[in-house]
């Protein structure tokens, strides 16, 4: 008969808690405010470097936050003539100083405007014009624009004595004010075009403006010009959703040149009359818009154009440019599927898979969910929004709809999402987390004080259902704010590395309190783990030890090692070098048996019981190399052994002591969205999703890798 033996078994368990996952930073994000409040500072915002950086280093001297603030008062001299016109901020980002709130820069404005292809003279009214309603970039080292939607004109014909009214060369009474909005033109550098006929943009003023009965509905007289803008070199888009008795169009224009007359419209529906009221046909086409190449896998440029009250259940339009007759031709359109939702508010395009086959995402802020009731258990509006994918083949008619439901809501009452408006603001943000797959952004400005959920892309080309992460305005620092923050995730932009660290970062308005948010990535590191066993075959009787690593020892040991290896999950980055992590790690041995409140192994040859768990933390390069501490494992005296001996080990990383704002490399988070653990001889092991509870907040980012079984 041979000798019993205890047969030491591995089992490798690596839990990961992550409270705010996944790696958006809120504790060091860079807030900008307005000295004033109530003028909607950050109602649009816009990522932008003046110059492409190509230097070594990351110069964030090219970096400017652009903000848009609709209500405000301007301080420029072209403007404080006018009240409450609104204004544009550049704000820069130095990350040694960077919540300051007074370092933001008004942007310069055209002298006054004079349209010549206007048949009467006319003056400009920029009072209440909604400067900021929407400013976008063209990219790094390329231009800028932003629109006031209710910029008027004022046609001077001939007055008429005592009465503030005009009347035309036949004497009869003629309409004067036409809200036909405005957009102003800069250079990447911020500066103003140049040539002064380029630095404004009014896309109806050479059309018709009352209809024939002296009615500026039905023409082009409140036209709203900008309340839609989209930009991608060298194209712009203005949404102008108010023309035509609010059945609205958009108007495709150059870059260069910028002529009045040059743009190309979208074709209009049928007219006014006892068939098609202004009820029907108030479709608002043109309030959101974006540009993007090949959605119909055609490699065409096309138009998405959002009409929220189209049939009353909203709709997306896609257009396209036809460069032979010069029209913009409808391609498909897509309607929403609830009376009110406002289905089209908002629309971005994320190439998930980033091969050039980008997807559809539309959201419906004003959406009512059944799952989602006020105290009188009525549904309320929560919000959706609307994913269609991008096959290859282009994108169809079919989607997939997420919408806010309690498990979303981080309250068990759902009060938070009654009127949350999830979808308000939608945006594809790059890869955020660097596992390869574009990622989007969906405000929810009323969800609290205001959210942003982050949806990760997968490897097939799909959207996450749930999201990885819900950054609340409550979990900003206030600590640099002398008011909370509100409205938050009313605009995003996102997609472009703002500070140098490899991942693209994500800019949040907050227009209620007059905030802007910019919220940095955090470096994502793969870290495994794994215990290796040198000596698997001991004898558990005291006349026969055998301990390697202690020959003196009276015990027998277990002599193994336990290894990590971190590596970072961009793909393809070279900022690995400076890159360093601590990781906390627990080894409990014999974590499978317990008698009488003793285990079998010790880590400590003259150690009592609470031994016979093991506790350190070791700092590892994240440079893809192996890095493995030895453990020595004491064997008591052992009378079970029918059971295996198993170890088991825990890890996570550690949070820094401290971080400057600059140094977020030194602030990693582990991957727990793609984690993978290599192949064991001794173990089966599998992945388990858990949730994780802070307070009242449901965070369905938590891992836990765990043992299956042994044999």
């Amino acid at each position: 008969m041979g000798v019993p033996t205890v047969s030491v078994l591995f089992c490798l368990a690596a839990l990961f808690c992550c409270l705010n996952c996944f790696n958006i930073d809120t504790k060091y994000a860079v807030l900008k405010e307005s000295i004033t409040p109530g003028g909607y500072f950050g109602y649009s915002v816009a990522q932008h470097l003046i110059e492409e950086n190509t230097s070594p280093t990351f110069d964030t001297s090219y970096v400017r936050l652009l903000v848009g603030a609709p209500h405000a008062y301007s301080e420029d001299v072209i403007l404080n003539e006018f009240n409450q016109t609104g204004a544009l901020f550049s704000c820069p980002l130095d990350l040694k100083n960077p919540n300051s709130v007074d370092d933001c820069s008004e942007l310069p404005y055209p002298s006054t405007q004079r349209f010549t292809n206007i048949k009467q003279m006319a003056e400009e009214n920029k009072t209440e014009m909604w400067l900021g309603v929407n400013i976008r970039s063209s990219g790094a080292g390329q231009f800028v624009v932003a629109c006031g939607h209710r910029y008027k004109i004022v046609q001077k014909g001939i007055p008429v004595q005592g009465e503030d009214v005009y009347v035309d060369d036949k004497g009869e009474k003629q309409v004067n004010v036409f809200g036909i909005g405005i957009c102003y033109n800069y250079k990447a550098d911020l500066s103003l075009e140049d040539i002064e006929e380029d630095q404004a943009k009014a896309p109806c003023a050479g059309l018709p403006l009352v209809d024939g009965d002296n009615s500026v509905a039905g023409e082009y007289g409140v036209c709203a010009a900008g309340a839609g803008l989209a930009t991608q070199n060298p194209d712009v888009i203005y949404g102008i959703p108010s023309a035509k008795t609010f059945m609205g169009t958009v108007a495709w224009d150059h870059k260069i040149p910028f002529l009045e007359g040059s743009a190309f419209f979208a074709p209009l529906r049928p007219t006014v009359d006892a068939i098609n009221p202004p009820s029907k046909l108030a479709a608002y086409r043109g309030y959101s818009t974006i540009i993007v190449r090949n959605l119909l896998n055609d490699l065409k440029k096309v138009a998405i154009v959002g009409a929220p009250s189209d049939e009353d259940k909203g709709a997306v339009v896609i257009f396209e440019l036809d460069q032979t007759s010069k029209v913009l031709k409808e391609r498909l359109k897509f309607m929403g599927d609830q009376f009110g939702s406002g289905f089209g508010l908002s629309v971005a395009v994320v190439d998930i898979r980033n091969d050039e086959h980008p997807s559809m995402v539309v959201g419906a802020p004003f959406y009512r969910s059944s799952s989602v009731s006020d105290a009188n258990s009525r549904e309320t509006i929560s919000g959706a929004i609307y994913f269609y994918q991008n096959y290859n083949d282009g994108i169809r008619g079919d989607s997939s709809k997420v919408i806010i439901t309690p498990g979303l809501c981080k309250a068990a009452d759902t009060s938070m999402c009654v009127n949350a408006q999830f979808g308000y603001a939608v945006t594809g943000v790059g890869d955020v987390n660097g596992d390869g797959f574009h990622d989007i952004a969906v405000g929810a400005p009323f969800y609290g004080r205001g959210a942003v959920f982050l949806f990760n892309g997968r490897a097939d080309g799909k959207l996450e259902d749930t999201p990885s992460q819900i950054i609340m305005a409550e979990d900003i620092s206030e600590t640099y704010t002398t008011r909370p923050i509100s409205g938050f995730g009313i605009s995003l932009s996102g997609g472009q590395d703002m500070d140098g660290q490899g991942y693209a970062d994500i800019l949040v308005g907050a227009h209620s309190s007059s905030h802007v948010v910019l919220l940095r990535s955090r470096p994502v590191i793969n870290v495994q783990g794994a215990i290796k066993l040198n000596n698997t075959i001991l004898s558990p009787k005291k006349d026969e030890t055998e301990c390697l690593s202690n020959p003196s020892s009276t015990k027998s040991c277990i002599d193994f090692t336990i290894c990590f290896t971190a590596s970072l999950a961009l793909a393809g980055s070279s900022k690995s070098s400076g890159v360093r992590a601590t990781i906390d790690y627990t080894v409990t041995g014999d974590s499978g048996y317990e008698y009488l409140g003793n285990r079998r192994v010790r880590f400590n040859v003259a150690g009592d019981a609470s031994t016979s768990v093991y506790t350190d933390s070791t700092v590892v390069g994240v440079n893809g190399m192996e890095q493995c501490i030895l453990m020595v494992a004491y064997i008591t005296e052992v009378k079970d052994v029918l059971k295996a001996v198993e170890f088991e080990m825990e890890y996570t990383l550690a949070p820094p002591s401290r971080v400057q704002y600059e140094d977020i490399d030194t602030y990693p988070i582990m991957d727990v969205l793609s984690y993978s653990i290599p192949s064991a001889k001794v173990c089966q092991l599998f992945i388990s999703a858990m949730l994780c509870f802070l307070g009242n907040r449901l965070t369905p980012a938590c891992w836990a890798i765990n043992s299956l079984s042994c044999q």
